[in-house]
Formats: C-alpha cells, sequence, structure tokens
C-alpha cells in the first residue's frame, strides 16, 4: 500500500499554496520551501506535511490544520507532529494531547497561519 507525502506552504502576503517548491539542505538533511522577495531576497517559508488522513467531509488534513470536534470540553484542535513520539498528535489548549488516528476529526475548519483568529476564539 502506497501512502501520499504531500506538503502546503504558507506565505503571508500570498496565501497558501499547495505545490511548493522544496530544497533540501545537503548539510543537515533538513527539508524547506524556498521563496523570494521582490528584490530577490531569499526567506524559509513554513512547511506544513499531510498526515495521510482525511476529516469526514474528504479534505486532507496536513500539519496545523485546525480541527472542529464534537467535544465539549475541547471544541477545537490543532494538528502537529511530535519529535518525541513520533507521530500525528492533535492538541488542545490547555495543552492535552491525542493521538491523530485515536482522535475525534469531524472537520478541517482552517489552519494556525490563514485562521488564527479561530484559536482566540477557542481559547475563550
Amino acid at each position: 500500500m502506497s501512502r501520499d507525502i504531500k506538503f502546503r506552504a504558507w506565505h503571508k502576503e500570498q496565501g497558501m499554496t499547495k505545490t511548493p517548491v522544496l530544497k533540501r539542505n545537503d548539510f543537515s538533511g533538513e527539508v524547506h520551501c524556498e521563496g523570494h522577495t521582490k528584490a530577490g531576497e531569499p526567506f524559509l517559508l513554513p512547511l506544513m506535511q499531510y498526515t495521510g488522513m482525511k476529516d469526514r467531509k474528504g479534505n486532507d488534513i496536513y500539519e496545523g490544520d485546525i480541527i472542529e470536534c464534537d467535544d465539549e470540553y475541547c471544541p477545537w484542535w490543532i494538528v502537529f507532529w511530535s519529535d518525541l513520539n513520533g507521530g500525528w498528535y492533535i492538541e488542545c489548549g490547555d495543552d492535552s494531547l491525542q493521538l491523530v488516528e485515536t482522535a475525534c476529526y469531524d472537520v478541517v475548519v482552517g489552519n494556525i497561519h490563514e485562521n488564527p483568529e479561530l484559536l482566540q476564539n477557542k481559547a475563550s
């Protein structure tokens, strides 16, 4: 069975791109997305990796996505990769964690870059 390995990148002026140009640092092995200002200066863009899972509407779930869940304790969760635990997790505002595979992930409603206001609403 194969799995999709996809990334998207965030640029605060240009928005989200689903087809970033990825570069690998030959010294560290890290992968990043490189952009350039109008003046030609390079800068790095935040990358978000596809988790391999979809929400109930069939939308891909990426790192940094905000997921609405039918949970009265914490209705908003943020998807992230845990190097410590070696897997995809979701985090509630009170720092509680759940493994993505065992979590409730109803609908992707945004992401931490385009919709930071959802996180403010979550905390209140």
